[in-house]
């Protein structure tokens, strides 16, 4: 098993409540859809900032 660490993640309430029932709908845990869009990201690398 690797290695883990564990965060706080602050969201709005709409943000939440807007995962929290994409998540029922798709038959999955808020946990996993979260990191289902984190590994999206890291393999898309979608979002680009100048800097």
């Amino acid at each position: 098993m690797e290695n883990r660490k564990q965060i706080t993640l602050r969201l709005p309430d709409g943000v939440y409540e807007a995962l929290k029932e994409e998540a029922e709908r798709m038959g999955i845990s808020t946990h996993e859809l979260i990191m289902w869009a984190i590994d999206y990201y890291r393999s898309h690398k979608i979002l680009k900032i100048d800097g």
